[in-house]
């Protein structure tokens, strides 16, 4: 049965070194490209697949920054669990109560009514 993946690779490339009668220094040098390899690609990776992350959190500030300057007090925010904080973070601490994704309709509008929020967030629906 083939073995795949990191460990097998590291595994093959320390026995054709063994066969090849290399010493301890090359099994090492091996074992640290291959190391060095996997660490630069998982950077790069994580480095460029977080866009959308970024562009959230950047529509996130630009909203707080509107209700910061639109109200001239802090407005109750009502909103989802992820985006929320960070919205009342930017109009300075605004108050807010936070809905998980999966809430239903008539518990976010309970939750509105209790909390006189001026400011309410809905996630987009996809139908």
């Amino acid at each position: 049965m083939p073995r795949w993946g990191l460990l097998a690779l590291i595994a093959r490339l320390l026995r054709i070194a063994a066969w090849l009668r290399c010493g301890i220094r090359p099994q090492r040098a091996a074992i640290a490209v291959v190391a060095a390899i996997v660490a630069m690609i998982s950077l790069s990776d994580a480095m460029t697949s977080n866009g959308k992350y970024f562009e959230t959190r950047h529509m996130a500030a630009d909203l707080g920054c509107w209700m910061r300057n639109e109200y001239p007090t802090p407005p109750a925010i009502v909103g989802p669990v992820g985006i929320t904080p960070i919205i009342s973070f930017y109009a300075h601490n605004a108050p807010y109560r936070p809905f998980r994704w999966e809430a239903d309709n008539d518990s976010i509008l309970l939750m509105i009514d209790q909390s006189c929020a001026s400011v309410v967030l809905l996630q987009p629906a996809k139908n």
